[in-house]
């Protein structure tokens, strides 16, 4: 499997990849070490840690001015997009589509609606510009906790992946939230 992995992987340069500080996954090792096949040089892995993770809030509500209407005055849909691009050389515009193969529009995010400005966007340094989104990592219940320290202990998660999980924090007021199901569990799944 992480053969397939590593030949999707033939187009990056790099390759971010959360992980424990303590803990250097097998996978993230492998990626690492395996060679790029187009221009045969090793991948460069950046393991992460909590500060690593930036507060995209502030970047919105200080930078993004507008997010209702294409550069041609037509309003967006956010719920029909399904395509997103962002480009190096045009920042503070996004191309977005409705469709897979259809047409593009752009979205000038960086000045506010009806303001026709000759300013350049504002570049933003992601290292500077922008805080860590957390200085530790966030809790997890207890009960959670233990589930995972049993499976340590039944070895159902190896030996090498035990520091990262007894290294979690927990807390007896963080409360499980699970995710709402797509479908109603009592119904036929309509």
């Amino acid at each position: 499997m992480l053969q397939a992995v590593a030949a999707k992987l033939n187009s990056c340069s790099k390759l971010l990849v959360p992980c424990c500080r303590h803990t250097i996954d097998a996978g993230t090792n492998f990626i690492r070490s395996s060679v790029q096949h187009a221009v045969h040089k090793p991948y460069a892995v950046k393991v992460m840690t909590v500060c690593d993770f930036k507060n995209m809030k502030a970047l919105v509500s200080t930078y993004v001015k507008n997010r209702s209407k294409f550069i041609d005055g037509s309003a967006v849909n956010w719920m029909k997009t399904k395509v997103l691009s962002y480009k190096k050389d045009a920042p503070g515009v996004i191309e977005m589509s409705y469709d897979y193969d259809g047409p593009v529009n752009e979205l000038l995010v960086t000045q506010a609606q009806g303001r026709r400005s000759r300013h350049p966007p504002t570049v933003i340094n992601m290292e500077a510009d922008l805080d860590p989104l957390r200085t530790k990592p966030p809790a997890i219940s207890k009960a959670k906790y233990n589930d995972l320290i049993s499976l340590c202990d039944s070895l159902a998660i190896p030996r090498e992946h035990h520091h990262f999980y007894q290294s979690l924090v927990c807390s007896e007021s963080v409360v499980d939230r699970l995710a709402e199901p797509d479908v109603d569990e009592n119904s036929d799944g309509e």
